[in-house]
């Protein structure tokens, strides 16, 4: 049987050239065995996301590619008619997919990591948790979330960091927009790596102490209501103080290279608050009216920044790119559902002449530097329904306990 190429890019079957290659490039940096030399995992899956891109990208193969499929599809289909009259229905899916993973629970019970072949586990796990499967994990109940959420969990003691992370995000994906459940996932995780008497029992969360205390800085801000104000429920906000701005990386600092020569005209240089200055790159702002979702931003570092709003998943598109001055405040408004995270470009005097790989214009002189903040914990779960919207509150400053960490990335992660 062909290999699924869209859902080993995460992507639907309708998805543009420009869908294709962001899928691609995210997953590649994110599976590229120099990252994890010697592991068959990583290299296999980097094999199927080249074969699915070279595939998908190129219209020739994919229309040969998806004629194979659909030919294969009818064959599947004859075949099940005589033997399956019933296609399963999504609840007897979901069900199947519970009783599968509670069954390997039970086969792996007091087994250590060398005695368990994690390639089994994690063939399973990538099936059920990829593309059009987590999209029907979003219509199903609460309390089917949680059997599938607790059923993967147990099985994830068996993996490294690394893919104990990958799973861990997309279980994030199926919570959705219940922080209880996301800290339900958080603290399982820890007990069940605990449990797994390995050398390393690190849990996915713990690699900075600092976010142990993720849940004490989660506080109410104020709720927000849609609609009329009646007996409609509402969607507490979260306060997220950024914790470690990034070091700055090794974009050149112009006022080193120009010592002794005239200072530079941009000194001291400032765009207003709430421009878009990367809007010829990113393409101009989402919004819609129909939303009541915002993002506030206080920046209280030493230097101006500009935030981006990013889509998580497919299309992976920027939305917003919004310059804010030091010590001043910015909210996004009128935000499609979604999940996004924030990526930084921070520095001073802003230089609207300089010209970087070519095609992005405007940058700063000096104290450049970037960063990102997508770990499962700090991903922005953005929704609106009938009886609430979603309302963060963001501060961007260093601080020791903060509950939203920050990494450095480099220039060309932050302009992808």
């Amino acid at each position: 049987m062909t290999k699924d190429y869209y859902s080993i890019l995460g992507i639907n079957r309708d998805a543009s050239q420009t869908d294709v290659k962001a899928a691609y490039r995210k997953l590649a940096l994110k599976f590229h065995p120099d990252k994890n030399p010697g592991d068959p995992f990583f290299e296999q899956m980097f094999r199927d996301l080249k074969d699915a891109y070279e595939t998908l990208y190129d219209p020739n193969k994919r229309s040969r590619y998806d004629a194979g499929n659909k030919n294969q599809k009818a064959t599947a289909e004859s075949r099940k008619t005589r033997t399956e009259p019933n296609e399963p229905s999504p609840t007897e899916l979901v069900n199947s997919v519970i009783s599968n993973l509670r069954l390997m629970i039970n086969q792996t019970k007091g087994a250590s990591t060398e005695q368990i072949k994690t390639g089994v586990i994690s063939d399973y796990l990538n099936r059920i948790l990829i593309g059009d499967i987590i999209n029907l994990y979003q219509f199903i109940s609460t309390d089917q979330k949680r059997d599938i959420i607790f059923s993967v969990i147990p099985l994830l003691r068996f993996f490294d960091q690394n893919q104990r992370n990958k799973y861990a995000t997309q279980l994030v994906v199926i919570a959705g927009s219940d922080n209880q459940l996301i800290e339900d996932i958080d603290k399982k995780i820890k007990s069940e790596t605990s449990k797994q008497k390995v050398k390393n029992t690190t849990s996915f969360l713990a690699r900075n102490w600092r976010l142990v205390g993720i849940v004490a800085f989660i506080a109410i801000i104020y709720f927000a209501y849609s609609g009329d104000n009646n007996s409609n429920t509402s969607r507490p906000s979260r306060t997220v103080i950024i914790d470690g701005e990034p070091e700055t990386n090794s974009t050149p600092d112009y006022s080193e290279l120009e010592r002794g020569k005239k200072p530079s005209k941009w000194k001291g240089n400032h765009l207003k608050t709430g421009d878009s200055p990367y809007n010829h790159y990113f393409g101009q702002g989402v919004y819609n009216k129909n939303y009541e979702n915002r993002v506030k931003i206080h920046n209280g570092q030493g230097t101006d920044v500009v935030v981006c709003l990013t889509q998580y998943n497919s299309p992976y598109r920027t939305i917003r790119n919004e310059y804010i001055r030091t010590g001043e405040s910015f909210e996004m408004t009128s935000i499609p559902n979604g999940t996004y995270y924030l990526k930084s470009f921070f520095g001073n005097d802003w230089n609207p002449d300089t010209l970087f790989m070519g095609e992005v214009r405007g940058f700063f002189e000096t104290g450049a530097g970037f960063s990102k903040s997508d770990n499962y914990s700090d991903l922005l779960n953005i929704e609106q329904n009938n009886y609430q919207y979603s309302i963060y509150e963001i501060t961007l400053y260093p601080v020791v306990g903060g509950n939203m960490e920050s990494e450095p990335i480099n220039a060309n992660e932050f302009f992808k």
